[in-house]
């Protein structure tokens, strides 16, 4: 009888582990999702780039979020969606740089335009959208968004809630935490904003559906 009943408490205490273990188990892997984030890459820019005439029209990049074995995570941007972004978002801009070259010429007061700037220098217009390129790659606006939407550390499943910690002993009491529903292989969170990232990212986090990559 004891082994009989030793052998149920095995098996329970088997089923409870597998239970347990099977909600991580759909967890890991890459998760990802698309998201427009003009409105903090404009504030990144700034003034100097952007203006109310020619805003950031769009910044589509895409959110991933990568849960491993050894229960670390990391939450980021994926680099082949924010170098496609930031080539589409340089399309946008230059419109702009023309508009900026064009009221430094009005200053001089001599009523040259930008034909005539060309035509003077000898410098094309593809030249000087490849050299404002150049420069805007090297002021580093892309790996600011990237450090301020990139969040990795541990993590620790209890129910519907996930502890997010960027060290390793997690206390519950203290680490970020958010719920989540994992339903036919979509991945919804809320309450985002507790998460160590920039607030309004974090906030945009809970709108997405993450899907298996």
């Amino acid at each position: 009888m004891k082994r009989i009943l030793a052998l149920i408490v095995s098996v329970l205490l088997l089923c409870a582990t597998l239970a347990g273990c099977g909600t991580k188990g759909k967890l890991l892997g890459t998760w990802s999702a698309s998201v427009d984030l003009a409105e903090l890459m404009e504030r990144i820019i700034g003034g100097q780039w952007v203006s109310e005439d020619y805003p950031v029209d769009s910044f589509p990049v895409t959110v991933e979020l990568t849960f491993q074995k050894d229960n670390t995570f990391v939450l980021t941007l994926s680099a082949a969606s924010m170098d496609a972004a930031a080539e589409k978002l340089m399309q946008q801009l230059e419109q702009q740089i023309y508009h900026n070259v064009q009221l430094q010429l009005d200053v001089l007061g001599e009523g040259m335009q930008l034909e005539d700037l060309f035509d003077i220098t000898g410098i094309s217009p593809e030249l000087m959208m490849e050299e404002f390129r150049e420069h805007f790659r090297s002021m580093g606006f892309t790996d600011t968004l990237q450090q301020d939407c990139t969040f990795r550390g541990w993590y620790k499943l209890s129910g519907d809630t996930l502890y997010l910690s960027p060290a390793e002993e997690i206390d519950k009491k203290a680490c970020p935490n958010v719920s989540f529903t994992l339903e036919e292989g979509a991945l919804k969170f809320t309450g985002c904003e507790a998460l160590l990232l920039d607030k309004s990212f974090a906030a945009k986090l809970n709108d997405l559906t993450f899907t298996k990559s």
